[in-house]
């Protein structure tokens, strides 16, 4: 039985985005939900980087490239799974039908997720070629973990990922008072634990299937 080619699934999906959001501006003649292309830009950021350190060339002669390709991945890759949170915005599109609406955000939102697991994929692969196995377990729940807070950090702190250059003093300032105040952020707990099972379940499930990420 052929493998999955799950890899052909964003290119797919985000045809479709694209033409919903489209059919949504001409109905509506409002850009509203506009939004969901930029979100779903910096969604594709971790794939496209994944790309060239999936290449062994690179692994073996290009440690400083890798080692700053990863960390830039690392910063954007919580973009991907985060659209699921513009779900938030549903009630808010008055104009068309609210089943539309969903669907429109369901769809960018399930590419979201895809991009998010191929990422993951690729470089959970990269180490445990490199490392061995309790490394990469160690790994891909620390991803998991830290996609699932910087998913918090988006939707409650209001901090996008290019902060962490223009304004890492207050990035961080911001995190470190939350976390030393876990009552007054619930949520920095709840949904950090939540999300982190939800993006656990999901990438377990489907890493079962062993997809061509091609």
């Amino acid at each position: 039985m052929d493998k999955t080619k799950i890899g052909v699934i964003p290119a797919t999906l985000t045809v479709m985005s694209i033409t919903l959001l489209t059919l949504r501006i001409l109905y509506t003649e409002s850009i509203m939900f506009a939004f969901l292309m930029w979100n779903l830009f910096l969604a594709y950021i971790p794939y496209w980087i994944t790309r060239p350190l999936a290449k062994t060339i690179i692994i073996e002669s290009r440690k400083i490239i890798l080692g700053s390709l990863f960390l830039v991945w690392l910063v954007f890759l919580p973009n991907a799974p985060y659209i699921l949170t513009d779900l938030f915005h549903l009630s808010y599109g008055n104009k068309a039908p609210v089943w539309f609406d969903l669907i429109l955000i369901l769809t960018f939102a399930i590419n979201g997720f895809v991009l998010w697991f191929i990422s993951v994929v690729r470089i959970h692969n990269l180490i445990k070629e490199k490392y061995g196995f309790y490394t990469e377990r160690i790994f891909i729940i620390a991803i998991i973990i830290l996609s699932s807070t910087g998913i918090y950090i988006g939707r409650y702190g209001r901090w996008n990922s290019w902060d962490i250059v223009t304004n890492p003093y207050g990035l961080f300032t911001d995190i470190l008072y939350r976390i030393t105040h876990p009552l007054s952020f619930p949520a920095l707990y709840g949904m950090t634990f939540l999300f982190s099972i939800f993006l656990g379940s999901g990438y377990y499930f489907l890493r079962q299937s062993k997809p061509d990420l091609s």
